[in-house]
């Protein structure tokens, strides 16, 4: 396939461009008799697609509050199409007559990444978007189907789908700089060159006796501090009073430390399908297990600004485990984004439950129903359950930067409402 695309959403010079893609495929089981096998293809493809940016990105963007009017983004009409190109190999696999195996590697990379990148004050404008960064993509999935049974009378379906996506920032065109969604008008992410996206940047804190001898106090000594039942570094003798506090980590100036401290990118996905089939009867079931993948509850932080959140209640607490309010409330920081509000974001969901009952044409009949073909009751449920160690309502949060409109890699609980639990009912009737 070859194409040449062209759009006004890019600059008088910059909106035609040339895109291709080549597939093939070998039947090696057309060729050998593989003993059980009796589909193996082995598949691989080359292509190049363009990413278009927003309709406002190549012109200048103003804002007006209360009848006063401020430069925004600067326009660039030298934008050029965002390329990706993808390198893909795969193969589809029968055998043993129950299984069917899907298994796709692709090497993606995307040139010129859109980015809206900040500029010196001294521009007179905020920001521009800009070809700005180069990012690689790994994408690693698998879809394994297995029939365990397959009667007359009762069917059962098994399928596994999982996938890992790995992405980096390889080369940056500006320094870099934060992004997506703010945190007390702090934008909490960092887009730089080797970093991948969705890293989140903020304050630490002391857990170990290494990282407070390259900070220790003029005149103090390791033996002046311990560590605390909740792992962090106090000083001596605080613990359990109004005196304790955890101890920030610094830089090498002496300053708060700016550091990574949450990745939001998950480890990987498996998905769970399961379809039984007895009779007229249908059941089918979906669960979803994502691993890791960070989460920065700021719900619990605002509760912390409030000393209403249930850390703050001591009564079922061991009396090593017991702390004053302002313990916690060091935490807080104005609300900064710091590393003691992120969670892992494991969960593992059932995602949907459904049961059917269907009503075919001899039943129909003989219920003097002859003119339909076919009655199906069923009833769905979604968001049935939720298995997590997050303390928040639901680990599966997403906060939109609306910039960038991504709401896939900025896990942010900020007072987000949970997923709602649904169940419909539903009634289908073919004539």
């Amino acid at each position: 396939l070859f194409r040449m695309d062209g759009s006004s959403l890019f600059g008088e010079d910059e909106r035609w461009n040339p895109y291709y893609r080549l597939s093939g495929a070998y039947r090696v089981a057309e060729e050998f008799d593989i003993p059980g096998v009796s589909e193996l293809r082995l598949r691989a493809s080359y292509g190049i697609s363009g990413i278009r940016p927003g309709f406002n990105y190549q012109y200048e963007n103003y804002a007006v509050s209360q009848g006063s009017i401020s430069k925004q983004t600067v326009g660039n009409r030298e934008l050029r199409p965002s390329e990706t190109q993808e390198l893909e190999f795969g193969l589809n696999m029968e055998f043993l007559d129950i299984f069917d195996l899907e298994v796709t590697y692709a090497d993606i990379t995307t040139e010129g990444a859109f980015l809206n990148v900040p500029l010196p004050a001294a521009s007179g404008f905020s920001f521009q978007w800009q070809n700005a960064a180069d990012i690689d993509v790994t994408a690693f999935e698998v879809q394994l189907g297995a029939m365990l049974i397959n009667q007359p009378d009762l069917r059962w379906r098994l399928g596994f789908n999982f996938d890992q996506i790995t992405q980096e920032v390889v080369s940056m065109n500006a320094p870099a700089f934060r992004t997506g969604p703010t945190i007390n008008a702090l934008q909490s992410f960092y887009i730089k060159e080797g970093e991948p996206y969705g890293i989140m940047y903020g304050g630490d804190w002391v857990t170990s006796f290494e990282q407070l001898e390259a900070q220790l106090p003029s005149g103090a000594s390791l033996d002046d501090y311990v560590i605390n039942a909740d792992g962090y570094v106090i000083q001596a003798g605080t613990e359990g009073t109004r005196n304790e506090a955890p101890i920030r980590l610094l830089d090498e100036d002496g300053e708060d430390a700016f550091v990574r401290i949450a990745d939001m990118n998950p480890d990987f996905n498996l998905s769970i399908i399961n379809s039984f089939t007895f009779r007229n009867f249908n059941l089918n079931m979906l669960w979803h297990w994502k691993q890791g993948g960070d989460v920065y509850n700021q719900t619990k932080q605002w509760l912390y600004r409030d000393e209403r959140h249930g850390d703050y209640d001591m009564a079922d607490k061991a009396p090593n485990e017991k702390k004053t309010a302002s313990y916690y409330t060091t935490f807080y920081r104005v609300n900064e984004p710091n590393s003691y509000f992120v969670e892992d974001g494991t969960f593992l969901k059932l995602r949907e439950l459904s049961l059917y009952y269907s009503f075919d044409s001899e039943a129909l009949a003989n219920a003097n129903l002859g003119f339909m073909n076919n009655i199906r009751f069923g009833v769905i449920g979604r968001n049935l359950l939720t298995f997590s160690n997050y303390s928040g309502w639901d680990p599966e949060v997403a906060q939109v930067d609306y910039g960038n409109a991504n709401q896939t890699n900025f896990m942010i609980d900020m007072f987000n409402y949970p997923n709602f639990r649904t169940f419909t009912f539903s009634l289908e009737v073919n004539f």
